[in-house]
């Protein structure tokens, strides 16, 4: 099952409402666009665009919680990288919030 998002060049379609989400089968996805031509997908746009939001996100969860003391040590003597540190600090905040709202 994958998720995909259509938008028509003609403006309307009768069988799908525009802008909806669908979980569909590959073989149904291939069948829509084979019937309606006017179909375009931006199923890879929003993928890029919330590939985009999430980076952002770790960004600035990682200058909220920065520790320079433990953290900038570790980075100099090469026992830990940016990513590894945003990806901690990533998974910390959001296991938090998890146990806070649960």
């Amino acid at each position: 099952m994958k998720t995909f998002v259509f938008d028509s060049t003609i403006g309307y379609n009768s069988t799908l409402r525009l802008g909806k989400i669908y979980t569909t089968s590959q073989s149904h996805y291939i069948f829509l666009l084979e019937i309606h031509k006017d179909l375009i997908d931006y199923t890879f746009w929003f993928r890029v665009f919330f590939k985009l939001c999430r980076y952002r996100v770790k960004e600035r969860i990682f200058l909220l919680l920065f520790n320079p003391l433990n953290d900038l040590r570790k980075r100099e003597i090469g026992h830990v990288s940016l990513r590894q540190l945003m990806n901690k600090y990533y998974t910390n905040y959001f296991d938090y919030l998890k146990d806070v709202f649960n």
